[in-house]
């Protein structure tokens, strides 16, 4: 019988109560995964989103009802760091497979004495949350991100997610069965998901929220609906719209940036502050390559570049005339133009 794995690190375990305190269940997202866990006897699940986009909500969801389960976010300060990241891995395997640490100089060996801790029907997960947070500088060209594995031993799954890369640039060659699930594929349900959250959310009616809705004469249904279309599948916009009316910011009810949401992407804009010229020609619907090198009399290998980088924040549409690149929320795109003056 295997023991059950606790979060290492003490600021992981506030992550995941913080994470449970709102999370709202997404069935079609946990079948996806038993469906993927009941035809593979182990293999590598990603989970692949925008920011905000509810991954580390999920990831930790699973952490928080899956028993045996070993839970790492690199979100958190230090926790990008590759040699961190690993000893924090490689400590809980070895605590778990009752190990000797000299006995291995990888991860295969843990895992495969783990996979034998196993009773029938058990999976252990590890749920790496951001992966491609981690610095992976160090490890040479060709390795995987933690140096993962490409062979997983009966009974172990590698959960992970990560924000858009550039194509070959996953950073995960791997022998084992392995799913990717891009949720921009599955916009409608992403959006159905983030207005169950709101409607929840609203009916609870917490802070200002009440009197909110009387002042606009509107139902949690129908504020739900309305602040659904402005949040379009994203759930830390509508995160960031709630905290707001519950302090009592007034927001229009078809939603507006709000205090909250600024800060927020005051943040990613510093991120992508070295690219900010090119930022400012993703707004609206968008632009190819050519469009936006034309534009600015720029080559368009760098303008190639610089979409490579900031490929975190953008959504990515073939069409006729080519590559179209816009940016990840139509709410971050108003929040560039407030930014700059357009």
């Amino acid at each position: 019988m295997m023991k059950t794995m606790l979060p290492p690190l003490t600021q992981f375990r506030a992550v995941l109560r913080q994470h449970q305190t709102r999370f709202l269940p997404r069935p079609w997202l946990n079948q996806t995964l038993t469906d993927f866990c009941q035809q593979h006897d182990r293999g590598y699940f990603t989970l692949v989103g925008a920011p905000g986009s509810g991954k580390s909500a999920w990831l930790a969801h699973l952490a928080n009802t899956h028993p045996q389960s070993f839970y790492y976010c690199a979100q958190l300060p230090g926790t990008d760091d590759l040699d961190f990241a690993q000893r924090t891995l490689f400590e809980a395997l070895q605590h778990l497979s009752d190990g000797n640490p000299e006995d291995s100089d990888g991860l295969s060996p843990l895992l495969q004495r783990a996979s034998q801790t196993l009773s029938p029907g058990e999976r252990l997960l590890l749920l790496l949350d951001a992966v491609d947070a981690i610095d992976t500088r160090p490890q040479p060209p060709g390795s995987n991100r933690l140096y993962l594995p490409r062979y997983l031993p009966p009974g172990v799954y590698v959960v992970l997610s990560r924000r858009p890369v550039p194509p070959g640039r996953a950073g995960l060659l791997v022998e084992s069965p392995a799913q990717t699930l891009d949720l921009s594929q599955f916009g409608q349900l992403c959006r159905q998901d983030v207005r169950r959250f709101l409607l929840r959310e609203l009916q609870r009616g917490e802070g200002a929220i009440a009197p909110w809705l009387n002042r606009h004469q509107m139902t949690a249904e129908t504020a739900a609906t309305s602040l659904s279309d402005y949040c379009n599948g994203n759930f830390a916009v509508a995160h960031h719209l709630l905290q707001d009316l519950r302090q009592g910011v007034d927001l229009a009810p078809d939603g507006q940036l709000s205090p909250h949401l600024i800060a927020a992407y005051g943040d990613l804009w510093d991120d992508m502050a070295a690219d900010a010229e090119i930022v400012q020609q993703l707004q609206g619907d968008g632009a190819t390559v050519e469009d936006i090198a034309q534009r600015l009399d720029a080559d368009e290998f760098d303008v190639q570049c610089a979409l490579d980088r900031l490929t975190p924040y953008l959504h990515h549409q073939n069409q006729a005339d080519g590559s179209h690149y816009g940016l990840f929320h139509p709410s971050f795109g108003a929040f560039v133009a407030q930014r700059t003056g357009e």
